[in-house]
């Protein structure tokens, strides 16, 4: 039998890991457990470390697989000791239409509570869990910090698609950088083809999508163009790497077939001649 104090009874009771080293709470439990192995503090940090990492992968998964969207609630202060801190509340509905929440991160702030700083800290939060994808909404509860996160987003979203497109090199320099350019979907589909001359457009004259048009639903076109030609072209090069890939494996079987015909042939030479010998 391990000695081992649980996570719940450690941290209610704000216990250090050491604790289990105490040697008077080992004589208790020898006392009641004569049999008992006791553990270090180590192995129970190791304990309680990997159950957090299992019930936080649940949670992940649970959020991954939520259907639609996340909302999310940011809650920043600084205690008396000057140490800041953020916490971030998830929020959505279950495929059964219940409206579910649940912490996914107290984290502490190395800065201020500007709207870079929390911005940048709810950002890594949602990566770190693999769900920036289904950010719906966000609210930081403190009416000045939503105004300057959202004016910061604002107004650095450029340096930020750039540095994102910076990542695609000669792609941004020379093509993306005309792509922003177009305002109809006309010029889109000429400056599509003249980059793209392998594969048909699939965007046609007459054919604009429904959230170009109607107000409501309106988003720049930019956004479309952009998210378009990425598609395809990505769909080129992956579609020629796979044809690389397909020819190389065709050399790589005709030479393994012909080097296992050499192989059969010298065994066969082998075989005549020891049996011209006997």
């Amino acid at each position: 039998m391990n000695l081992s104090l649980n996570g719940s009874s450690m941290d209610c009771d704000d216990q250090p890991f050491t604790v289990v080293e105490n040697e008077q709470l080992r004589k208790i439990f020898r006392l009641l457990f004569p049999n008992i192995k006791t553990i270090s503090a180590d192995t129970a940090r190791n304990d309680i470390i990997d159950a957090f990492k299992e019930e936080r992968n649940k949670i992940q998964n649970i959020l991954q697989n939520a259907p639609g969207h996340l909302a999310f609630t940011l809650d920043a202060w600084t205690f008396s000791n000057f140490l800041s801190f953020l916490e971030i509340t998830v929020h959505w509905i279950s495929q059964n239409w219940e409206l579910k929440e649940i912490l996914i991160d107290f984290c502490k702030l190395s800065g201020p509570h500007s709207g870079e700083n929390l911005f940048q800290t709810f950002i890594q939060c949602c990566d770190d869990m693999r769900i920036l994808t289904k950010i719906y909404n966000m609210d930081t509860g403190i009416i000045n910090d939503d105004e300057e996160v959202t004016t910061w987003v604002n107004n650095d979203k450029k340096i930020y698609m750039k540095k994102f497109f910076d990542q695609f090199h000669d792609v941004y320099d020379v093509f993306l950088a005309e792509v922003v350019k177009c305002k109809k979907i006309e010029e889109y589909i000429d400056l599509e083809k003249s980059i793209i001359l392998r594969v048909g457009s699939v965007s046609k004259p007459g054919k604009i999508p429904i959230r170009l048009n109607k107000p409501e639903t309106k988003v720049p076109a930019v956004y479309y163009f952009l998210s378009l030609f990425l598609i395809k072209f990505a769909g080129v090069h992956v579609e020629t790497s796979l044809e690389d890939l397909e020819k190389g494996l065709a050399e790589s079987a005709l030479t393994n077939e012909l080097v296992i015909q050499d192989l059969e042939n010298r065994i066969r030479n082998l075989e005549a001649e020891v049996i011209a010998k006997e």
